[in-house]
């Protein structure tokens, strides 16, 4: 969300508007956050993490590409239908980050689920922005994923305030 205050903006105007400021959405509000939804399912195709211990042997990084324009740009828009539902090919689409086959992880919908609800509490009460250095000027940010085992970022500095207190 620091690369994307915009798209922040809009899941915090989303929350704001179905659930209200100051609520904790609930898996009840889980269909009518459909925005929400769409940057989840695009974090998970932008840079999808694998779980510690996980080798992943199918070619992700090509499977990725296809059948998406600028598969490198972040845009939650791609999993929305034009009158900002989740198509449904988005959930489908999203199913080959947990495996194919009989190695399919068997945590999936545990997982799923779980990424849901601590992003919704999280984005419902919380701002994250860029970091300022000790003469007030902001702090770039570059997405840098070393190559390995894991797919995590490298650390960053950036600023978490509560969106709870004026």
């Amino acid at each position: 969300m620091i690369l994307y205050p915009d798209v922040q903006e809009k899941v915090h105007l989303e929350l704001d508007t179905v659930v209200g400021r100051g609520t904790m959405p609930t898996f009840a509000d889980k269909l009518r956050l459909p925005y929400l939804q769409a940057v989840l399912y695009e974090v998970m195709r932008w840079n999808p993490p694998a779980p510690l211990g996980t080798i992943v042997l199918f070619n992700y990084w090509e499977m990725k590409a296809h059948g998406y324009d600028d598969p490198d740009r972040f845009d939650p828009t791609r999993h929305l239908t034009p009158d900002g539902q989740l198509s449904p090919e988005a959930k489908q689409n999203n199913s080959l980050f947990y495996g194919l086959g009989k190695r399919v992880c068997p945590g999936r919908f545990f997982a799923d689920h779980s990424l849901w609800a601590a992003t919704a509490v999280m984005m419902s009460s919380l701002k994250f922005g860029k970091a300022k250095d000790s003469s007030g000027k902001y702090v770039e940010v570059e997405p840098v994923f070393p190559n390995g085992l894991i797919s995590c970022p490298v650390p960053f500095p950036c600023s978490v305030t509560s969106r709870l207190v004026e």
